[in-house]
């Protein structure tokens, strides 16, 4: 995925522009890589709710952009997803205005909805560029990851990813296509999931908990699917080094979202896992709620 990512911002696209829409919370990672490379880069606001629709819109219409790079599903860092209508809408605002879009559904295995489907699905003018990835439900070692192409990419993807490597590993592929070949796949992915949601389900449970009563109203959701990550939308009187503070050491929550220069960043990102009991660091989250 890093290196699909890497490929797509350096290769001219048809459109000829050059300009890149982002979200904003987004993947920290990306957004390092377009500062390294000093790609243009305008922001759009995702919160839990969504997409801020009519931004996108003023962006793709005012300037320059040549692609839109998004999350649908299981952001990180919110760890919430589009609904299928603003899915739609965003395919609709790229064919009227000449941009592509870099879906990035890393997490699609998690899914719970089954009617929940991609932007590629609703995409009938090659305007979406997808992108899956393996290592999530296998294992992080597994560097296998899928980019599915309009016609127009695909001979620049080629020559460029010939220049940055020979071929992907080919006992990697070997070996994902007999996993899944002999429904091992299948199964191991079930367990996973199960096992990611049911962790997940305890993150919101203890955030509805301990957290939820001293928010605004309605800053926090629990969305219908959820998968690893969560964020509560923070008082103003709590920094995130405080916040940071009262996770330090354990592992249930970590500061991840990241955010183009001089922007606030207001969000707390959670994400679930394992541990021994934490009932200390909720009380001093809780306790600093209290007191916003």
């Amino acid at each position: 995925m890093q290196q699909a990512l890497a490929l797509l911002n350096a290769m001219p696209l048809p459109n000829g522009k050059t300009k890149v829409v982002v979200e904003q919370p987004g993947y920290h990672l990306f957004l390092a890589h377009l500062k390294l490379h000093n790609t243009p880069a305008l922001g759009v606001e995702r919160t839990a709710r969504g997409v801020n629709l009519a931004r996108l819109e003023a962006l793709f219409k005012r300037e320059d952009v040549r692609y839109f790079y998004t999350m649908p599903r299981f952001h990180n860092p919110l760890g919430t997803s589009l609904s299928n209508a603003d899915k739609q809408r965003i395919v609709e605002l790229a064919n009227r205005y000449d941009v592509y879009i870099i879906e990035d559904d890393y997490l699609a295995d998690f899914e719970q909805d089954a009617g929940q489907m991609p932007m590629y699905y609703d995409d009938t003018n090659q305007r979406v560029i997808y992108l899956k990835s393996y290592s999530k439900i296998m294992l992080p070692g597994l560097r296998v990851g899928v980019a599915v192409l309009p016609d127009a990419l695909v001979g620049a993807f080629q020559q460029h990813k010939r220049t940055t490597d020979f071929d992907s590993s080919m006992i990697s592929q070997a070996a994902l296509e007999l996993y899944i070949t002999s429904g091992m796949f299948q199964r191991h992915r079930d367990e996973v999931r199960e096992s990611y949601i049911s962790n997940s389900r305890r993150l919101y449970t203890s955030l509805s908990k301990h957290a939820e009563p001293f928010l605004k109203p309605g800053t926090f959701v629990h969305p219908a699917s959820v998968c690893m990550k969560a964020h509560i939308v923070l008082p103003n009187r709590i920094t995130q080094a405080s916040a940071a503070a009262c996770l330090c050491g354990g592992h249930e929550g970590a500061l991840s979202g990241e955010l183009l220069p001089r922007e606030n960043h207001e969000i707390e990102c959670l994400q679930s896992g394992g541990g021994t009991d934490r009932g200390g660091r909720r009380a001093l989250i809780t306790d600093e709620l209290s007191r916003a």
